[in-house]
């Protein structure tokens, strides 16, 4: 997705999934008037940690991140993703939001204990910005 042109404070968004009805909800959802962003798909299960290391690292200092994180998408290494993603944040601004949960109550317990912000709805309007 190329990047939003409306007016306001630049925020990098990285969805991370492979459905694109989907991340075209979770996007459509976004508040546009008070904010810019700056959107990139990760798309590539097999590729999903070195393509947001890239990525985050192009934004660390410029801008601050919001990582959209699929858990059905990454299936069994949501949990390890997120983790990797709160641990950036003693170095940027980054939070991380988790979406389409995993059904299973402890794997959700533990994204809300690494700090993730758990997202069941199909819009993105509640995420925190600090």
């Amino acid at each position: 997705m190329a990047s939003d042109q409306s007016s306001g404070a630049e925020i990098g968004l990285i969805v991370v999934t492979d459905d694109r009805l989907h991340a075209r909800d979770v996007v459509a959802g976004l508040d546009r008037q008070r904010y810019q962003y700056s959107i990139v798909e990760l798309t590539n299960r097999a590729s999903v940690f070195s393509d947001f290391d890239t990525v985050a690292a192009e934004a660390r200092g410029k801008r601050p991140l919001i990582v959209l994180l699929d858990c059905a998408f990454l299936r069994g290494q949501a949990e390890a993703f997120a983790a990797r993603i709160v641990g950036l944040q003693h170095t940027m601004a980054i939070e991380c939001v988790a979406t389409r949960l995993p059904p299973e109550s402890h794997r959700r317990t533990l994204l809300g204990m690494l700090g993730v912000s758990l997202f069941g709805a199909r819009t993105a309007e509640i995420i925190r910005i600090h």
